[in-house]
């Protein structure tokens, strides 16, 4: 009676106990494609499903320059024939199985290869979670074939066979333009004109023929000109008008200095133009010493009305004006006896000469 008494309180209290954990299963990493078969260049996904114990962690591989420090990065020919363009999307688990946990991950992938694409064992490594050490297993996909078709024409592949292609067509006819022609007979017709233009002024008239030519202007006697018109046009009681006056009267100057003395008054500056003034005034001796410091006091004034923007008044602008005239009287002065000199000389000379003939 007390043996079958334990027996039966062994049998009711077995049921009531909580079931042992199974052990876990070993990890299993399967690959699924999202397309049976694919165009070549056609972009489609490839998913990565791993199953594994809870306490580890997948390290799925990552082709190329995407991959991290820890991501298990493999080079580009793990996946196969597969072309991994990236990532789009990973997830992670807990299955209702004890200890089981299930890892995933979408590549966006593509393949150029001919006919079959082989999609190869992709390796995913497991390690525990939170350590850095190695992997302590790995698992791989199993090897898949993917379909590719061609982009070409039905019986047409590239390098293999010609059949299908249509002979090339001859280059088509067009009519010749017209607007060559066109074009090349208005330049003809422009050139000649243009031609005709040139003979007709170069050729002068008659009357132009017979008639004398009017001589030069001395250099003196048009700066006088210029400087009494610009008296006579000019408000000088004007301190508006003080730069153009200034800019007219040192242009008058020196484009007679440039006429008279054969200097280049306006590539020089005022201190260049007065130094040279003053190298003739004490080698040659032919220009007075007020020439360069009447000069100097003219142009140093345009300067600052030009530049600094300084309205001199009335009074300085009519001693500008008195300055510019004197030094033009000082070098006719100082150069018509040289003048009347050479005359002589040459007319010495013609006298001799008609005497011996």
């Amino acid at each position: 009676m007390l043996f079958r008494a334990l027996a039966v309180l062994f049998l009711s209290v077995i049921p009531a106990l909580p079931p042992f954990p199974a052990p876990a299963r070993a990890q299993q990493v399967r690959a699924h494609l999202s397309a049976d078969s694919v165009k070549v260049g056609e972009r489609f996904r490839l998913s990565l499903v791993a199953d594994h114990n809870f306490q580890l962690k997948a390290r799925f591989p990552t082709a190329g320059a995407d991959a991290g420090a820890d991501s298990g990065a493999v080079g580009a020919a793990t996946f196969g024939d597969l072309v991994v363009l990236g990532v789009r999307d990973s997830s992670r688990r807990y299955l209702g199985r004890a200890g089981m946990r299930r890892d995933s991950v979408v590549y966006e992938v593509t393949t150029f290869a001919l006919d079959t694409a082989r999609v190869a064992p992709i390796p995913v490594a497991f390690a525990p979670r939170g350590s850095s050490a190695g992997d302590t297993a790995r698992a791989a996909t199993e090897e898949r074939l993917l379909l590719v078709t061609s982009v070409l024409a039905p019986g047409v592949r590239a390098g293999r066979d010609s059949a299908g292609l249509k002979p090339m067509t001859p280059p088509a006819a067009f009519a010749r333009p017209l607007w060559p022609w066109l074009l090349g007979g208005l330049g003809v017709g422009v050139l000649a004109a243009l031609l005709a233009w040139l003979w007709w002024k170069r050729e002068p008239e008659p009357e132009e023929r017979a008639a004398p030519k009017r001589p030069p202007v001395p250099p003196a006697e048009a700066a006088r000109r210029r400087l009494r018109h610009l008296e006579e046009t000019t408000d000088l009681d004007d301190p508006g008008a003080a730069k153009p006056f200034y800019d007219d009267l040192s242009h008058t100057l020196r484009r007679y200095l440039m006429h008279r003395l054969g200097l280049h008054a306006f590539r020089q500056t005022t201190a260049e133009l007065v130094e040279q003034l003053q190298h003739r005034t004490a080698t040659r001796g032919t220009l007075p010493e007020t020439v360069p410091a009447r000069v100097r006091r003219v142009l140093e004034g345009a300067d600052l009305a030009k530049f600094a923007d300084q309205r001199p008044s009335a009074d300085a602008r009519r001693h500008a004006l008195d300055d510019a005239r004197a030094a033009i009287d000082d070098v006719e002065e100082a150069l018509q006896p040289a003048v009347e000199e050479e005359e002589e000389e040459k007319g010495g000379r013609q006298e001799e000469t008609e005497a011996a003939t």
